[in-house]
């Protein structure tokens, strides 16, 4: 039985719908990119993720009933325009026309349509003084490493730009204005930010940073959370690259306040040798009350340039009342193809603050042996304009899921971008 079970979306004016299909028809006409003189230039580009989930709920084999399963779809195809000419203004615009299927095992299976405003900005070069930038809309934001913002925001974004020394200050709420042009409930806008991110490069080998962030609840809650840290990357000798995150967080949560703090250290060690074999190490530490921001993904390069998630394929958790353990090893055959394996090992602090924000649907009894994990990761770039990138996980649980639930789970991905 298919349903389609998401709310009826709005009818976009008639204005809108017109303004959209001129834009996509001029995206397609117009060449990719621009000519020497020219300020406007269009690109466009076709994804498509899968997603795969299976027993989530860590049922045991001898349990007669059936694992748990859940397929998720999800098929875009993006339009952009950037408005760039010989002076301090510009502006870039995007959307997104995307069809998702969300499949689970014993429901009615979901299907909706979107069309989304990913981005729409003007950007104000030397603003106040040189080196200064000033963003204006809705734009796309990631820190260097993605622990701490990886999301679409509305607001101001300020950047400085010195020669060794990048600061970014913003001020911002997430989908303060519809996400979905067709959906006007997509407008779910109830929590501020305010951050501001440090970056000096010592030398082309060390880059230090720090950061701090404050996010603020405006519904009748009044959450809130402060995070203040520090980042340092780099190359330590030619073959060496390594991350060190640290920071400090105070939440108060129904006017209570709590106190946490979160360590993430690694590196990847690179043989000269044509395969590029690699070996990586990581460690990373969550006290129970430490949260990272709502607008993290936890997700970037670890081995080669394929992305994973930093802490497993199938938990994807936060690092809150966590330890994790991450030993990988990888190697890239060609230009084209490249693999990596990695085997985490996971504990869990207490029962009490439990495990945040994990894809799991199965909760710890106790603290102590969560499970453990391995993850196979593999990248696939055929062409230029082509990148394929595919991703495998198991997960064992540990004696943290005492009982009956001792059944292993599994989860898989594939992500298709081609640039058009």
């Amino acid at each position: 039985m298919i349903a389609n079970t998401w709310a009826e979306p709005d009818t976009m004016p008639r204005s809108a719908r017109i303004t959209f299909c001129l834009f996509v028809a001029a995206s397609l006409i117009a060449p990719k990119t621009a000519a020497s003189g020219e300020i406007l230039t269009f690109e466009h580009s076709l994804h498509l993720d899968v997603l795969h989930e299976k027993n989530m709920s860590l049922r045991p084999s001898a349990d007669t009933r059936p694992r748990d399963r859940q397929d998720r779809i999800a098929a875009k195809l993006r339009f952009s325009a950037e408005f760039d000419p010989d002076g301090p203004l510009a502006g870039f615009v995007e959307f997104e026309l995307r069809r998702d299927i969300d499949d689970r095992q014993a429901r009615p299976r979901e299907t909706g349509t979107e069309l989304r405003l990913r981005e729409a900005y003007l950007e104000v070069e030397d603003v106040l003084a040189p080196n200064l930038d000033l963003r204006i809309g809705r734009w796309d934001y990631e820190d260097a490493r993605r622990w701490l913002i990886d999301a679409r925001l509305d607001g101001i974004w300020m950047r400085y730009r010195g020669e060794r020394l990048e600061a970014d200050i913003l001020a911002a709420r997430e989908n303060q204005f519809r996400e979905d042009l067709l959906d006007r409930e997509s407008r779910d806008g109830d929590t501020d930010y305010i951050a501001g991110l440090f970056r000096y490069e010592i030398n082309t080998q060390i880059e230090l940073g720090a950061h701090a962030i404050w996010q603020q609840e405006t519904d009748g809650n009044r959450d809130r959370l402060r995070l203040l840290g520090a980042r340092a990357q780099g190359e330590a000798l030619d073959q060496l690259s390594y991350w060190a995150d640290v920071s400090w967080t105070e939440t108060a949560r129904n006017g209570r306040k709590q106190r946490g703090r979160g360590v993430d250290l690694g590196g990847k060690w690179q043989f000269d040798h044509p395969l590029k074999p690699r070996l990586t190490l990581g460690w990373a530490r969550g006290s129970g009350n430490f949260r990272q921001p709502d607008l993290h993904s936890n997700e970037g390069s670890l081995g080669q340039d394929i992305e994973t998630f930093y802490y497993g394929e199938v938990l994807r958790p936060e690092l809150a009342n966590l330890t994790v353990l991450t030993i990988g090893a990888g190697m890239t055959f060609d230009e084209k193809l490249s693999a990596d394996v990695y085997w985490r090992d996971y504990r869990l602090g207490n029962s009490e603050h439990g495990l945040r924000g994990a894809a799991l649907r199965a909760d710890p009894v106790s603290g102590g042996a969560l499970g453990q994990g391995v993850d196979v990761v593999i990248g696939y770039r055929p062409a230029k304009n082509i990148a394929i990138d595919g991703a495998f996980g198991w997960f064992e649980p540990g004696s943290a899921f005492a009982g009956t639930r001792q059944g292993r789970a599994f989860a898989a991905r594939l992500e298709l971008t081609w640039k058009f």
